[in-house]
């Protein structure tokens, strides 16, 4: 598909993704713009609303059109490949399409707003079953590592998130984090297993971010900046949060899974929803406009948070390193090494999000070095690097 070149122009004008204060030292990284496609509309390759998205294995994306009361689905670079649904409330029918998912089945599933129900779909479009809900909205809709079903719901009292067994699809558990004048705009589930549910107050409440574990207890609350309308939600390979941010002019912010702020990137008009593909590309959609693609940019490295001063005693540096910005797995494998006044290499394994002193094998004389770490995250190469002063004893 035709990129959408009045879009790419503004984005190539204004799109910018900075460390906030404190946190350049990060482990993830930087975007860069990618692509875009789409205007408002109802024909081909044109959206309505505010709607959700999905990204699957081979990363082709997933749009709930949500006023069109369809789903359309286009190729990583924006081509399209096929659309379904109409308005009604029949089976492969839609009373506005608020959000999607992709199943590891690779079955989809679409929150029927006005339906009250999740709808469940082959990855061509064919209906295979409805779950249907009691006096509540379908807003968000996720699925776990089990192939259960996860919607955020909104009732006329609470707001919050319910779980349906795959298979049986019996709502397991009742209403998670029910809460009153709290609207729940979208759940996610992150590689960890960990649930997120991002919430808007309807009536001066304040918007959050909430983290649960996998059996729904409550683990984290992290507040968020006001704005309006529905807050976009993802989780990115890193087992990092991204959210819609209103202070960056319309886009998003990284959180890590403790409620710290990584980044942020900024977006010329305000993002409805953000999804993550396989390869880590993030995908916006824009409001009343299209879609935009970022790609995460590790062309350089980026600054490993140290200790300034490295100890070298019986032929062994020690490295006090911190991974940040990746969060999971557990533990990550790399290699380290040492330049400069001093030299050696190491293969190490370093704990996601904690400190861990590096053993590197050294020799050499007093003075400053470099310390390059090179890990595999999630399948992806990152650099890290850092000036230090080394102490041979």
């Amino acid at each position: 598909m035709r990129l959408m070149l009045s879009l790419l122009a503004v984005l190539c004008a204004t799109f910018a993704v900075a460390a906030t204060a404190g946190s350049n030292a990060t482990g993830g990284s930087g975007y860069k713009l990618a692509g875009s496609w789409g205007k408002t509309g109802t024909g081909t390759g044109q959206f309505t609303g505010t709607g959700g998205l999905a990204v699957d294995a081979r990363g082709n994306v997933y749009v709930a059109d949500r006023d069109n009361n369809r789903v359309q689905v286009f190729s990583p670079s924006g081509s399209f490949l096929r659309k379904w649904g109409s308005i009604g409330g029949g089976n492969g029918q839609f009373t506005g399409a608020d959000d999607i998912a992709v199943s590891p089945d690779g079955s989809i599933w679409v929150a029927d707003d006005g339906g009250s129900r999740f709808q469940q779909f082959s990855s061509v479009g064919a209906f295979q079953t409805a779950v249907t809900l009691t006096s509540e909205l379908a807003r968000g809709v996720a699925v776990d590592a089990n192939g259960d079903l996860l919607g955020a719901v909104e009732g006329s009292a609470k707001s919050g998130f319910r779980r349906f067994t795959a298979g049986s699809w019996a709502a397991s558990g009742g209403l998670f984090g029910g809460r009153s004048l709290m609207r729940a705009d979208d759940v996610e589930v992150s590689p960890d297993r960990s649930i997120y549910l991002i919430r808007a107050g309807t009536q001066g409440g304040g918007d959050w971010l909430e983290r649960y574990s996998a059996g729904g207890h409550l683990q984290k609350k992290t507040k968020l900046g006001g704005g309006e309308g529905t807050r976009a939600l993802a989780v990115d390979l890193d087992c990092n949060v991204l959210v819609s941010d209103w202070t960056t002019a319309g886009g998003f912010a990284k959180y890590s899974p403790s409620g710290k702020k990584l980044a942020t990137a900024g977006l010329p008009y305000v993002t409805n929803d953000l999804a993550v593909g396989p390869k880590g590309d993030v995908y916006a959609k824009i409001q009343n406009q299209g879609i935009v693609r970022l790609a995460e940019d590790r062309s350089k490295p980026r600054a490993a948070l140290v200790a300034g001063r490295v100890p070298v005693t019986g032929g062994a540096a020690k490295v006090k390193y911190t991974l940040s910005g990746v969060a999971c797995p557990a533990q990550v494998s790399g290699v380290a090494s040492l330049s400069g006044a001093v030299t050696g290499k190491a293969a190490v394994k370093v704990a996601a999000g904690k400190s861990t002193v590096l053993s590197i094998p050294a020799r050499g004389s007093s003075g400053k070095a470099q310390f390059k770490i090179v890990l595999k995250t999630n399948g992806r190469p990152t650099t890290q690097v850092a000036s230090v002063n080394a102490t041979v004893r």
